[in-house]
């Protein structure tokens, strides 16, 4: 569903007529809010495999190798990207 679909690019448009400032201003929400998620999710995700795995004793410590690399990933990836929000607001 999207602005369009719902009626709410009215309200939108009402508030702040100048598109230019909207789209972009809604880009850095919806990126913070799913960076925020992500780094939220990804560490829970983490501890909850590892304690499933553990008890088969298959478990990753935090400290190894890479570890901290795959925690990290996951909040960059879920930012959308600029012109995904941009095109979609045409």
């Amino acid at each position: 569903m999207s602005e369009y679909g719902s009626g709410l690019i009215r309200t939108t448009m009402v508030a702040v007529p100048a598109r230019h400032v909207a789209v972009p201003a809604k880009a850095v929400v919806l990126a913070a809010v799913w960076t925020a998620v992500g780094t939220v999710i990804s560490p829970a995700a983490f501890l909850v495999s590892q304690a499933v795995l553990d008890g088969r004793h298959a478990g990753v410590p935090l400290t190894h190798p890479g570890v901290a690399r795959a925690l990290w990933r996951p909040p960059c990836w879920l930012r959308p990207a600029p012109w995904s929000v941009w095109g979609s607001a045409r």
